[in-house]
């Protein structure tokens, strides 16, 4: 079973750039195996992008947690995290 096999990325590309779905899924796939994703074409956009990282409550990754500096309130950062790597990879893109 691979590490984000539950985890869904929804990546807005360009309506003229629909050839490039299956290089941008194996390149995210190769940086999170498992990982769900779907593709959503849109005339708004000029590169792909992640519209939406989600992490369900149940996967490993949602107890990440970090604590700003002087609060004490602990946010969750699984989906920002998801997010993150997702975008560093659609850079290339």
């Amino acid at each position: 079973m691979s590490y984000y096999t539950g985890c869904e990325l929804k990546i807005k590309i360009p309506a003229d750039r629909a050839k490039d779905e299956d290089a941008i899924r194996k390149a995210l796939l190769e940086k999170l195996p498992g990982v769900g994703i779907q593709f959503i074409s849109s005339p708004d956009v000029r590169r792909p992008s992640v519209a939406e990282a989600i992490v369900p409550h149940n996967h490993p990754m949602a107890g990440m947690k970090r604590q700003d500096f002087g609060s004490t309130e602990m946010k969750p950062v699984a989906g920002e995290t998801l997010l993150g790597i997702a975008s560093d990879v659609l850079k290339d893109f």
